[in-house]
């Protein structure tokens, strides 16, 4: 009789226990479009980081060299360290952590969804 009573309290049930490990795993089609969303946002910003971080060194060199034409100093000076951090590595260091933010939240969202799916379906 004790053996009854402690089965209805814990909730054990001798005859047939549950067996995860058979479940197959259910993937949620809402998780599967954050999770792409979500690379896509990673790759489009580094890709758009880089060419405007170019973009804009390129265009402040043609300035430049422009303004050494018309100006009576020909000799303007182009330093390596004005192309690596200049503006254009602002611009490109903002999209780079700006898509990083946005797909990091995009992934987390798509585990979320895909846990409780997986603790629905248990």
């Amino acid at each position: 009789m004790t053996e009854n009573f402690e089965n209805k309290i814990t909730g054990s049930n001798a005859e047939e226990p549950k067996s995860y490990a058979k479940l197959k795993p259910v993937k949620n089609k809402v998780a599967v479009i954050f999770n792409v969303i979500g690379i896509v946002v990673f790759v489009s910003g580094f890709i758009i980081g880089a060419v405007l971080w170019f973009g804009v060194a390129i265009c402040n060199n043609l300035i430049l060299s422009s303004y050494a034409a018309s100006s009576a100093n020909s000799g303007v000076n182009f330093n390596v360290s004005d192309f690596l951090f200049g503006a254009g590595f602002i611009v490109a260091l903002l999209y780079w952590i700006g898509s990083f933010i946005i797909g990091m939240l995009c992934l987390g969202y798509a585990q979320i969804i895909q846990l409780l799916t997986d603790i629905k379906h248990k």
